[in-house]
């Protein structure tokens, strides 16, 4: 499984075109909830919509699972940066400078 997890990562950063086997539903279900578990499914699905592209077939309700959660992700994401920067006006307007070093800091 590690395998298909790490083809999949090479797929997403434009390493690799595809995966070496067809995997099963099952490994499909298994690659999400790797990659969820790592923190990594927002990324990964870049990948899946890429093999998706390219003709690979994912089972729809993994495919959806993964579209939610990319979903989730990005609006998340979008709230935090929008408080980091209101947290960082509002430490600026006091007179303090401010550096958030990770995360939402680096958007």
């Amino acid at each position: 499984m590690e395998g298909l997890l790490f083809e999949l990562i090479r797929v997403t950063i434009g390493r690799q075109n595809g995966f070496s086997r067809i995997p099963t539903s099952e490994e499909w279900q298994e690659l999400y909830e790797i990659s969820q578990k790592h923190a990594i499914a927002g990324v990964t699905f870049a990948g899946v919509r890429k093999l998706q592209q390219n003709g690979a077939s994912i089972p729809t309700d993994v495919y959806w699972q993964w579209l939610g959660l990319t979903s989730q992700v990005q609006q998340r994401n979008e709230v935090m940066n929008a408080y980091c920067v209101e947290a960082c006006n509002i430490l600026q307007q006091a007179g303090f400078k401010t550096c958030v070093l990770k995360g939402q800091g680096v958007a």
